[in-house]
């Protein structure tokens, strides 16, 4: 197995055991036995358990912005009803179907009264990204003429904070993930009938 592949297996079992029992409930020896290693052979890769946790801070960070393509550019592309909710359950099953981001959303809400830099990614990923993501949507569409003119950050805030409760939701019930999209799609078929011109 290359370096690379065996830094990648540690990020990934320490952010399993991390998002299960916090950053604090996890020994540095648990980390290696979960990546079928020695302790001392896990230092060979990373510094001790602080270095891991940065390292999967910085991992996460990529591939969540790569893989919800955020900060691409416009959203002027949807033009309608339709791709809105094509797009944003591209989004929700997305973040609820991948391990990594499923998982660094748990860690960060276990972490986020002691990590300063967790609670900022919480907000900035909860709150800041979909506001600004959405707010943009909603002003291309009122442009559009396809809804009335008016806030689109209230709107955007209208819209996207059910659809992350539903998320929390998924996180803390994930037996019940089926019937939570399927309340996340009838929302949003109900927020374009009461919006949508």
């Amino acid at each position: 197995m290359s370096v690379e592949n065996v830094k990648e297996k540690i990020l990934k079992e320490a952010l399993r055991l991390f998002a299960d029992r916090g950053y604090g409930g996890v020994a540095i020896g648990e980390i290696a036995e979960a990546c079928d290693m020695k302790t001392p052979n896990l230092y060979k890769y990373y510094g001790g358990k602080s270095d891991i946790y940065e390292a999967i801070k910085a991992v996460a960070e990529d591939s969540y912005k790569r893989k919800m393509r955020i900060g691409e550019g416009s959203m002027v592309w949807i033009h309608n009803g339709e791709e809105l909710k094509e797009f944003s359950m591209h989004q929700i099953k997305f973040t609820i179907q991948n391990e990594m981001i499923r998982n660094i959303r748990k860690l960060c809400t276990i972490e986020q009264f002691r990590d300063e830099f967790l609670c900022s990614k919480l907000s900035e990923k909860q709150y800041k990204d979909m506001c600004d993501q959405y707010e943009e949507v909603f002003a291309g569409l009122m442009e559009k003429g396809v809804i009335e003119k008016g806030d689109p950050e209230m709107l955007a805030l209208e819209y996207f904070s059910p659809i992350t409760v539903i998320l929390q939701e998924c996180d803390r019930y994930p037996e019940k993930i089926d019937d939570l999209l399927e309340k996340a799609e009838k929302y949003i078929d109900y927020f374009i009938e009461k919006t949508f011109v």
